[in-house]
């Protein structure tokens, strides 16, 4: 493989290329580079603009996506929107082409700079009366763990909590 300056042939024929979907490894085989040199030269044309078609055109779902740069005010915008109708990352990320991580990224960062409010604890409701199988429960862990009916309660509250946390994961 070759450690040299990219000429504008191999730069044009890498630009075709991926532009119609051909994986970075295929490319780098074509023009005789690493697939790293391929990836990191297309980041190097979207962070400096050399090629908005590039820069502007999502890539193709077969082939790993290239850096998509600093995040404009427009994409933080549309994050916040989203985040508050309820969109997942994944969804948000499909929309804006960019990574679920990066979208998670942003997010935290919203959440540090105090734009967006932390994930709500969820909120487990037990009912006043309790059905017969809550109350075996409760008795259950009154007898096992030799509790008042108070700390059995809060046991109960603490296994649907958990039960609930891992259900919204």
């Amino acid at each position: 493989m070759s450690n040299t300056a990219w000429l504008d042939h191999e730069v044009g024929q890498m630009l075709s290329a991926y532009q119609a979907g051909v994986l970075i490894q295929d490319i780098a085989d074509q023009i005789g580079r690493t697939p790293r040199a391929v990836r990191a030269k297309l980041c190097a044309l979207r962070v400096l603009g050399d090629n908005r078609a590039l820069r502007e055109k999502a890539p193709p779902a077969t082939s790993v996506a290239p850096v998509a740069g600093a995040w404009s005010d427009d994409d933080k915008q549309f994050v916040l929107l989203a985040k508050r109708e309820g969109k997942t990352a994944a969804e948000m990320a499909a929309a804006l082409g960019r990574s679920v991580n990066s979208v998670k990224g942003v997010i935290d960062e919203m959440r540090d700079e105090g734009l967006l409010l932390p994930n709500p604890k969820p909120q487990i409701v037990i009912p006043a009366m309790l059905s017969d199988a809550q109350e075996r429960m409760i008795l259950s862990i009154m007898q096992r763990l030799n509790l008042s009916r108070e700390r059995a309660i809060v046991e109960m509250r603490a296994h649907y909590s958990a039960k609930a946390r891992r259900h919204a994961a």
